[in-house]
């Protein structure tokens, strides 16, 4: 998600070099549309995208100092409020 933030700011950039008018996009836009813009393009904005109460809670915690930057920054995965990776059985 991180790299597809990146790469649109890098986006919107390259396009105010195009065309001096245009409006680049903030970091919060960005932002917002990798969360609750994505889960509204998906209709799925009722019951998840952002930290409303009442709504599904997916997310990611991760290390940002694991080495090489990839999946294995990963250290947990939640959804729907459950915590999936490291798995972890039922009580």
């Amino acid at each position: 998600m991180l790299d597809a933030i990146r790469r649109a700011l890098d986006t919107s950039k390259a396009l105010k070099i195009q065309d001096p008018e245009y409006k680049t996009l903030t970091f919060e836009e960005v932002f917002r549309l990798a969360t609750l813009g994505g889960s509204q393009a998906l209709s799925l904005d009722d019951r998840t995208g952002n930290f409303e109460v009442g709504k599904d809670f997916d997310a990611i915690l991760v290390d940002p100092f694991a080495a090489d930057g990839d999946d294995r920054n990963i250290m947990e995965v939640y959804v729907a409020g459950r915590k999936v990776i490291p798995f972890q059985e039922s009580v």
